[in-house]
């Protein structure tokens, strides 16, 4: 690697013992996911060679709730652009973790990229340097954010609110909710080991411009699903009768991204 070629990533390592940030760490704002984030790096080394990343990044989880740890590396290319390669480790109830790639160019203020979720989604990113570190400090959660409850799901970041209920007649029964990762859970009507339904918000920006919802039973119940975007109040309700073959839900324009 030649001089020239070093010298974009030394100014990077070099912001790590700026003064005012974060945790003695580069804290950038990210913009692109489904909630406001935040990402704080440490390098481990200086170079040349790969240089050995740890963080943290907030809010990936929601906001108001811990941070997920960050390990990575970050590599100078010949055009002296720093490529990065993230691994969120977030895999506790509630959150699983993902992985980022990230392009930062001199004078490393800005960034961009994509953070890719186990389930699927693929979200492009945009960073953006704070050298107070503010951003990257713990944030309370919105007020109308999702909150957990027995019969309460909330996926993506606590930005979607979902409920279940039977419908066996007049009567409406809320099922009982249960987190499988960031985008996906599930309801059990008759008990916490029968799964009924499985229900996903995916993050299909990428794609259309859209978060899309699927919706996959187990059963021939009647139920209906609803899923609010607590950003801007948006509903949407998909309903099956009982004794349907299949109340399979695949919406590819659920809701739209813009506000």
């Amino acid at each position: 690697m030649n001089v020239r070629a070093r010298m974009p990533l030394i100014s990077l390592v070099c912001l790590l013992s700026a003064p005012g940030l974060a945790l003695a760490g580069v804290c950038y704002d990210v913009t692109g996911l489904p909630e406001a984030a935040a990402l704080n790096v440490v390098a481990l080394a200086a170079p040349p060679g790969p240089v050995p990343l740890v963080g943290e990044a907030q809010g990936v989880c929601g906001l108001g709730q811990p941070a997920a740890a960050v390990q990575g590396t970050a590599i100078v290319d010949a055009s002296g652009a720093t490529r990065v390669g993230l691994r969120l480790q977030a895999d506790r109830p509630g959150c699983s973790g993902g992985e980022a790639e990230i392009v930062l160019a001199p004078p490393f203020v800005t960034g961009s990229g994509q953070i890719r979720l186990p389930e699927g989604s693929v979200a492009n990113v945009g960073l953006t340097l704070d050298r107070t570190g503010q951003v990257c400090q713990p944030r309370s959660a919105r007020p109308a954010a999702c909150v957990a409850t027995a019969t309460t799901l909330c996926v993506l970041q606590n930005r979607f609110r979902i409920t279940a209920t039977l419908t066996p007649g007049t009567q409406n029964l809320p099922g009982q909710a249960g987190k499988n990762g960031s985008e996906s859970g599930f309801f059990s009507f008759f008990g916490s080991s029968n799964v009924e339904l499985i229900v996903k918000v995916l993050d299909g920006r990428g794609l259309n411009t859209f978060y899309w919802v699927l919706v996959t039973p187990s059963t021939d119940v009647g139920y209906t699903v609803t899923v609010i975007d607590t950003q801007n109040a948006r509903v949407k309700t998909y309903t099956s009768p009982v004794g349907a073959s299949s109340g399979l839900v695949f919406d590819t324009t659920a809701f739209s991204a813009s506000p």
